[in-house]
């Protein structure tokens, strides 16, 4: 857990983000703790705290909409760790996302007169990742925001499309944009079946982030504590936290959770990552749309420290048995 908890302080990549309020960084922290809240469910089976991690995600959707299915998924996580008992449980933490998320529905369609859940841009955002994977311009799709205004200006024959994606009939045309990139996977399955594939992959890449050279010149007014940081953590951020080696803590840290736990509750700390991955390859990616995931696989590389760790002084490595008890 301690090393867990240094890997998400120490990371650049996760550092990055931080420096900026913007609402994917923001709806992280209320989808952390539902997942904390469901996975001290399944041991204390409190109903109070599934209904608690509903909300928790209704929240992180009125900060950012990328959660909006993440409560069903999350549900069938639960069903499959803790069988039929759960199914009331589920059920509750649907809801409550549900009831969070209302008063945007009901203003939605009291002020537009249409059922619109959260907010509009799936269909922006899935032209716009389809025509990232197009090299060959085959589909002939915007690659842009200003480009996909301009192009609907075009043809729609509305020069005052142009200036915005949404205003004016912004709601018809994310129905066009949805539609027309629909059609676009129905007849092509078999490459936006490559497409998503590799954007998961992409996700899985730990974000290159430049860090702190001891090179670089400080602001005299920098107090002396940051100074002396920045210079020490260079060389071990550098190392520890590039791709390569922060993806094999990571495997690491998987395969001794799988191989040494009998309990299998761990895998709660995978449903965001996996949601991510199924869901979020839809559409358009970048990083900081995903930038939630890396809370949780950081821990798999605690689990891989802590284990070296035991193994450097000569302690004990729990068995199966120990293990299990302990969580």
């Amino acid at each position: 857990a301690v090393a867990g908890g240094l890997f998400a302080a120490f990371s650049p990549q996760l550092s990055i983000h931080s420096q900026s309020l913007l609402p994917e960084s923001l709806s992280v922290l209320p989808i952390i703790a539902a997942v904390l809240l469901t996975s001290v469910f399944l041991r204390k089976q409190k109903l109070w705290m599934m209904v608690v991690a509903g909300i928790l995600i209704g929240i992180s959707c009125w900060l950012r909409s990328t959660s909006l299915m993440l409560a069903p998924f999350l549900g069938i996580v639960v069903l499959l760790l803790s069988g039929r008992r759960s199914v009331f449980p589920v059920l509750l933490l649907m809801v409550s996302t549900g009831v969070a998320i209302a008063p945007i529905t009901i203003r939605n369609f009291i002020v537009f007169d249409k059922f619109i859940p959260l907010s509009l841009g799936t269909g922006v955002t899935l032209i716009g990742g389809l025509a990232d994977y197009d090299r060959e311009r085959r589909f002939n799709l915007p690659r842009s925001d200003v480009e996909v205004a301009h192009t609907e200006a075009i043809e729609f024959g509305n020069p005052a499309y142009a200036g915005s994606l949404y205003n004016p009939d912004g709601i018809a045309r994310e129905r066009y944009r949805l539609e027309r990139g629909i059609g676009i996977v129905g007849e092509n399955p078999t490459w936006f079946a490559g497409v998503m594939i590799r954007r998961a992959f992409s996700m899985l890449e730990p974000e290159r982030v430049p860090v702190v050279a001891p090179t670089v010149d400080f602001d005299e007014n920098s107090p002396a504590w940051a100074r002396f940081s920045g210079n020490v953590l260079w060389w071990p951020q550098k190392i520890i936290f590039s791709p390569a080696i922060l993806l094999l803590l990571i495997l690491c840290g998987l395969m001794l959770a799988f191989f040494r736990s009998a309990d299998r509750r761990w895998v709660i700390l995978l449903t965001v990552p996996a949601y991510a991955l199924i869901v979020q390859s839809v559409l358009h990616t970048e990083p900081r749309y995903t930038v939630g995931i890396w809370y949780f696989l950081l821990v798999f590389a605690g689990v891989t420290a802590g284990y070296g760790w035991k193994r450097l002084v000569g302690g004990r490595i729990p068995t199966e048995e120990k293990t299990a008890n302990a969580f």
